[in-house]
């Protein structure tokens, strides 16, 4: 059985690694698969929890959740996408919050 630590690691190298016509990066495995992979029958949650924190201690790679997959992608990808603010909220949605003059969500 490997550690969280050792399973970040091998989960880091795929996602370095060329695989199904992709040079490298982001990809999705299976829970079944990720417990294959670090040695174990079962991969409950709080061993999920600790070897995201070891990805993106070490090797600064997110997982992304899915229920019975997960995907595991750069954690400078989620910094590209489009932000809610409180103006948003209120011009799409017609929500309108107070907001603290110091929240960077404005």
């Amino acid at each position: 059985m490997l550690t969280c630590e050792e399973t970040s690691d091998l989960l880091a190298q795929l996602h370095g690694s060329d695989f199904n016509g992709k040079p490298n990066g982001r990809f999705r495995i299976g829970r079944k698969m990720l417990a294959l992979l670090a040695g174990r029958q079962n991969i409950e949650q709080p061993t999920v929890d600790q070897i995201k924190l070891w990805l993106a201690e070490k090797h600064n790679l997110l997982i992304i959740d899915m229920h019975d997959e997960l995907a595991i992608i750069k954690c400078s990808l989620p910094r590209r996408y489009r932000k809610a603010t409180y103006k948003v909220l209120e011009d799409v949605l017609g929500i309108s919050y107070e907001s603290d003059a110091n929240d960077d969500d404005e």
